[in-house]
């Protein structure tokens, strides 16, 4: 009931916001900005990728210590190809855009991430590091190729004054899709990991924990095939050489990995 309560008092919030910004003539945020419709689908991309990878970290952090009996660190050590090969793609793809433009990368990118999550959801307790260490690498590839196309989209035709607004609000997405993905996820993997221990009263606590983070990859994989879908079927921005600093800035910052 207080996580219904919670989510009411959201929305109500959100709303007063909206209407209170549609008021201001130095609106923080004014509400035009987002009827962009290439800018938007981008931002709606980058909620559904933040989920999506949010809920590789958290739960395949807990099948590495609870299930494959990995420490801490060594959980954490896992993770590293995901970095290399996102550090990698993204350099990369920001020499190839110019002639290439965002949206094969943008349609490209959430893609892999989908499937590396629906190929990592195969774990189980047998599994071992080299079992996960090519779903990591996927879902790396796809965010990588994801990261500098999303950033050149969300600045594209912006006027400078509104650069600022622009990116922040796309790490805002990244934020608030690994808080609310998080919040689904974990309750999708309790649930299923509550009907596997009904369904089989000698199933053990760990193969309840292995089921609940099956179905959460798999629902993670669903938002990130979700950002395939709008990247697709909305982005259509170019990139030109009005673009040319948002790459350097893309490269050199830009939106960071979750976590």
């Amino acid at each position: 009931m207080s996580t219904l309560a919670a989510f009411a008092a959201g929305a109500v919030l959100l709303a007063a916001f909206s209407v209170i910004e549609s008021h201001r003539k130095d609106a923080l945020l004014p509400l035009g900005f987002l009827a962009d419709r290439n800018r938007s689908a981008g931002y709606g991309v980058m909620l559904l990728l933040g989920a999506s990878m949010l809920s590789l970290i958290y739960f395949l952090t807990q099948f590495l210590q609870n299930v494959l009996g990995y420490s801490p660190i060594m959980a954490g050590v896992a993770y590293l190809p995901i970095p290399a090969v996102i550090g990698t793609t993204g350099l990369i793809v920001s020499r190839k855009v110019h002639s290439a433009g965002t949206r094969p990368f943008l349609t490209a990118g959430p893609l892999l991430v989908a499937a590396g999550l629906l190929w990592v959801s195969t774990v189980n307790q047998a599994s071992t590091y080299v079992d996960i260490l090519g779903p990591l690498v996927v879902v790396g590839l796809g965010m990588g190729l994801s990261f500098v196309p999303l950033t050149l989209n969300a600045v594209a035709g912006v006027a400078p004054h509104r650069t600022g607004l622009a990116s922040s609000l796309l790490n805002t997405s990244q934020q608030i899709g690994g808080s609310l993905g998080l919040a689904v996820l974990v309750t999708v993997a309790a649930t299923v990991g509550r009907h596997t221990l009904a369904a089989a009263g000698h199933a053990s606590l760990v193969a309840a924990q292995v089921a609940g983070t099956q179905a959460a990859f798999r629902v993670g994989a669903l938002g990130a095939f979700l950002g395939f879908l709008l990247a697709t079927a909305f982005v259509r921005t170019p990139v030109g050489p009005a673009q040319d600093h948002a790459v350097a800035g893309a490269r050199d910052g830009g939106a960071a990995p979750p976590g």
